[in-house]
C-alpha cells in the first residue's frame, strides 16, 4: 500500500516541492557577485578549467565548467554561487525519500502519513541549518558533496531493501565519483 502509483507521485512531488523551495530561499539569499578566499578561488577556477587547492576537486570543476558556460545568467561568479545553490536544493529534495526510507526500515508499524511529516520536517531543518545555508549561498565545494553523501546512503538504503544489483553499482559509482570531488 506504501509503494502504490498514487503515494510514489505524492512522494516525488514532495520532494520535488522541498527541494524547489530550499532553491528559492538559497537564491534569494545567494552571495551576489565575486567573494574573497575559497569562495572566490571556487567562483572561478571552474569557468577556466584550472586547478583549485589541494585536492584539487576535479569533479565540482569539470561540472562547474559546464555550469558556467551552459547557463546564460549573471557573471560568473554569480553563476557558481547558484551551483553551489543547486547541489544543496538537490541534497535537501533527496533527503526527503531517505529519510523515508529510513523510517520503514525501522518503524514498519509507523504509519504512511507520520513518515512522510517526519521525513518532511527532516529536509526542512536540514535545509535552514545555518551550516548548509551559509554554504549554499557561496561558491564552495560543500553543496555538491553533501548531496553525494545523501546520494551513496540512499542508494544503499534503496539496495538493502530490495536487493537490487543496480542499487549497489549505483552506489559504488556514486562513491568513486566521490572520491574525485573531496
Amino acid at each position: 500500500m506504501d509503494d502504490s502509483p498514487r503515494r510514489k507521485s505524492l512522494d516525488l512531488l514532495i520532494a520535488v516541492l522541498l527541494g524547489g523551495a530550499s532553491f528559492a530561499l538559497y537564491a534569494v539569499t545567494l552571495a551576489p557577485t565575486v567573494l574573497a578566499g575559497d569562495g572566490g578561488e571556487f567562483q572561478f577556477v571552474p569557468y577556466l578549467l584550472g586547478v583549485a587547492h589541494p585536492t584539487g576537486y576535479p569533479l565540482y570543476t569539470v561540472l562547474g565548467w559546464l555550469w558556467s558556460h551552459l547557463l546564460p545568467l549573471g557573471d560568473v561568479a554569480y553563476r557558481m554561487n547558484l551551483f553551489s545553490a543547486l547541489w544543496a536544493a538537490l541534497a535537501v529534495a533527496l533527503l526527503y525519500p531517505f529519510t523515508r526510507s529510513l523510517l520503514r526500515q525501522i518503524f514498519p508499524a509507523l504509519s504512511p502519513s507520520i513518515r512522510r511529516l517526519i521525513a518532511i520536517v527532516a529536509a526542512i531543518t536540514f535545509a535552514v541549518t545555518p551550516t548548509l545555508w551559509s554554504q549554499a549561498i557561496i561558491a564552495e565545494v560543500y553543496g555538491l558533496h553533501i548531496f553525494l553523501v545523501v546520494l551513496i546512503f540512499y542508494l544503499l538504503l534503496t539496495w538493502g531493501e530490495g536487493r537490487q544489483p543496480r542499487h549497489l553499482l549505483l552506489a559504488a559509482l556514486t562513491f568513486g565519483l566521490s572520491m574525485t570531488h573531496h
